[in-house]
């Protein structure tokens, strides 16, 4: 009868019995393009959200009580911000998908009513605890005696514009996760702790997000909060990674979650990845946060030289497939089993776990493995020295050209916590060190947030237990951008850049027209500085193309006690 059938066909069942028998006998078989289909989808390949307890109905069109969101650029006694809506519109952008939002109050818009308990959940629609995940984005500030205020948009019922902690009652209604897109809003250092500013007003929340220090005034916190969560990462770790690697590393967030026991609410803080509905006990906290180390073997000396020659990087373009994903699996040794197809999400992000294993991908072919979890019961911390030497044979092993990377930082991963008493408080520990490194072109780094760079963590047993990769390769150095060619015997604009000084006045000039705008607003901060340690020129990657720039970060007095930081950067080459 095979006479009958074609030979396409034959070969076809051949092939599928063989895969079939190497299953059965626990080998894998070569990853190719072939075996894994990448099916790209808008909508994301996950939501975030447990179901809401059935029979939940408000007096509203629409009371679901998933998600809610306050942000300001004006208040009524503070400097204005400038890009606190569109923070707060990216972390609402990605749960829209899912569920609709009960309300988003903006500017003056934004009173006192929706942070206390009388109004705080109003028509069990409206307020701080009417919703399953709150997000506040503005100015924030922390008294000596570990109070948290934040100024508001107006007055409302003669109760002033700054709402304070203390006189706060989240969680008895509906409110489980809380981010506070501000200053100093989770203090861990300096005798402050997540306890002493937040147990009052904790009545059953789960988690809350916030900033051990002054933050920045970015646009991109909560759209990388879900482009971090979407590779697969925990909450604490997807806050903390997209303020780190995408905003500023001059900055500290911070986690805390409550449990009944210490293992419950470590346990919270590292690995919930879901809003649920259910209250939890405040009996113990745990919080975990980023922060730099000082030494100075930890730290590169900036840049603040233009290179000899001032070109632009053409990047090689890279097409994320089931070959690429291969490609990467074999440089690291890495024995996760691909599947038939996955599911990416919003910018092409897609991640593959296989027990401890777990490898992420963006759109752009940058990539972040997980090789095994850390062992947080290690609390000695690793030495600089030592972490320093595992991280560079950790890239000589995988083929990295150490010669294209520097030395950029190394952070330090610390937790502690405690009882809702007091009477025990553990830490502050080091558990894991990172070690991040910036790619050079052309003689110069890469200072761009997110782009150029790659981390090496290590726990304290001294594993590698993670890799970051966001480098690219380069096509082609030139001195014209793509498609601006000089027009005939015109002379290069290079000679500007023969005063040392001109990145340094452009920045200038960038900076006074912010201040101009701010002008236009209405309220101008009071005064500024430019954050010490902050001046560098290097490369910026913008799509395919690394282009040099100039930047530095200012640090803005708001009035009242509030203060923001800026990233400003220049393009020195048009």
């Amino acid at each position: 009868m095979d006479k009958d059938i074609p030979k396409k066909i034959i070969d076809e069942l051949d092939s599928a019995s063989q895969q079939l028998e190497a299953e059965r006998e626990g080998k894998v078989p070569e990853p190719s393009e072939k075996i894994m289909k990448i099916i790209y989808s808008d909508k994301g390949p996950e939501s975030p959200f447990e179901e809401a307890p059935p029979g939940k109905e408000g007096v509203k069109a629409y009371s679901g009580d998933y998600w809610g969101a306050f942000s300001l650029e004006k208040f009524a006694n503070a400097g204005s911000l400038r890009y606190t809506h569109e923070d707060a519109g990216g972390w609402l952008k990605y749960l829209q998908k899912f569920k609709p939002r009960n309300f988003w109050y903006g500017d003056a818009g934004v009173k006192i009513w929706a942070y206390y308990e009388q109004y705080d959940n109003w028509q069990d629609t409206y307020g701080m605890d009417a919703v399953l995940a709150v997000y506040h984005s503005g100015h924030g500030g922390m008294a000596g005696d570990g109070k948290f205020y934040v100024p508001l948009g107006a007055n409302w019922g003669g109760l002033g514009t700054t709402a304070c902690s203390d006189k706060m009652r989240l969680g008895n209604e509906q409110v489980r996760y809380i981010t506070w897109s501000t200053c100093l809003s989770l203090r861990v250092l300096g005798g402050h702790n997540p306890i002493r500013t937040w147990s009052k007003a904790n009545l059953g929340f789960r988690m809350l997000f916030g900033y051990e220090t002054v933050s920045y005034d970015d646009p991109d916190y909560g759209s990388a909060f879900w482009k971090h969560w979407n590779k697969g990462k925990s909450f604490s770790k997807a806050f903390m990674d997209a303020s780190w690697y995408d905003v500023s590393h001059h900055q500290a967030p911070s986690v805390v979650a409550c449990g009944a026991t210490k293992d419950e609410a470590k346990n919270r803080v590292f690995n919930e990845r879901k809003y649920y509905w259910g209250s939890v006990s405040r009996k113990w906290w745990w919080w975990r946060w980023y922060y730099a180390a000082k030494e100075a073997a930890a730290i590169r000396a900036l840049n603040q030289n233009l290179p000899q020659d001032l070109l632009i990087a053409e990047l090689q373009p890279r097409a994320v497939d089931g070959k690429y994903v291969s490609s990467i699996l074999a440089r690291h040794d890495l024995g996760i089993r691909l599947p038939r197809e996955v599911h990416a999400g919003p910018e092409g992000i897609l991640s593959i776990k296989d027990g401890d294993m777990q490898i992420a991908l963006e759109g752009d072919g940058s990539y972040e493995i997980q090789f095994a979890r850390p062992n947080l019961e290690n609390t000695n911390q690793i030495s600089t020295p030592k972490a320093l030497n595992l991280a560079d044979d950790f890239l000589r092993e995988h083929g990295f050209d150490q010669e294209g990377l520097a030395l950029d930082h190394i952070m330090l991963s610390h937790e502690g916590g405690g009882t809702e008493d007091e009477t025990q408080i553990e830490g502050p520990f080091v558990t894991e060190t990172v070690v991040n490194f910036t790619q050079l072109i052309n003689g110069v780094p890469v200072i761009s947030p997110g782009k150029g760079y790659v981390s090496v963590t290590i726990d304290n047993d001294g594993t590698v237990t993670s890799i970051k990769n966001s480098t690219r390769g380069i096509d082609n150095l030139t001195d014209r951008f793509k498609g601006t060619p000089g027009a005939p015997d015109e002379e290069s604009s290079v000679k500007e850049f023969e005063d040392p000084d001109r990145p340094k006045q452009l920045l200038a000039q960038a900076w006074q027209e912010q201040m101009r705008d701010w002008i236009v607003k209405g309220r101008i901060p009071e005064q500024f500085r430019v954050v010490p340690g902050t001046y560098e020129i290097g490369y910026a990657i913008k799509g395919d193309e690394a282009v040099l720039v100039a930047r530095n970060d200012i640090e803005v007095d708001c009035g009242g006690g509030y203060l923001k930081r800026y990233s400003v950067e220049v393009p020195l080459l048009e």
